[in-house]
């Protein structure tokens, strides 16, 4: 079992820096294995990942596939307030995983005006220690993954998706041959 350890405490409210880079730098997901003593975190606007031990040691930083030009820019209301610049960057959107391995819905692009249903999404399999197993790339936009404990390919994973009519349906993904 995992004792919480408090890492670092902020206040969001009361800044005393000189710049507020919440959210630009805050969003993402952090996924556990406690089988495998292993934590993942899974940028959402960085395409990086970075994996930790069960005492939050990083033992791996994975970058990539997808180099985003990020700009940031301090807006006028507030000009300690940093945004992103004209667009907003994505990368890992959410995931699934089993036991052995962590399905990532990888995006690496900007959404550039409401909506990012026009942007072709990838399904990423990684083991626990953060290597690549298999990349596959889906001919339509992915909203959510799941698959069971005992998922070992993207064969066993499901996705929703949105028809040609912006209706989801649920669909069981599978590599072509």
């Amino acid at each position: 079992h995992y004792m919480l350890q408090k890492v670092f405490s902020i206040n969001l409210f009361d800044m005393k820096h000189d710049y507020n880079t919440i959210n630009v730098s805050s969003d993402g997901h952090i996924i556990v294995n406690e089988a495998k003593e292993r934590i993942i975190y899974a940028d959402l606007c960085m395409s990086e990942l970075e994996v930790f031990d069960k005492d939050l040691n990083l033992k791996k930083r994975v970058k990539g596939p997808a180099a985003l030009d990020i700009k940031y820019y301090l807006t006028d209301e507030d000009p300690r307030q940093v945004i992103f610049s004209k667009k907003i960057p994505f990368a890992y959107l959410n995931y699934c995983s089993s036991r052995d391995y962590l399905f990532l819905n990888y995006i690496g692009d900007f959404m550039e005006g409401y909506t990012l249903y026009d942007k072709t999404s990838y399904i990423m399999q990684f083991d626990w220690e953060g290597n690549l197993i298999k990349c596959c790339k889906s001919d339509k936009y992915i909203d959510a993954i799941s698959c069971s404990q005992d998922a070992d390919s993207v064969n066993d994973v499901y996705a929703t998706m949105l028809d040609d009519e912006g209706k989801y349906f649920l669909v069981r993904l599978h590599e072509k041959e």
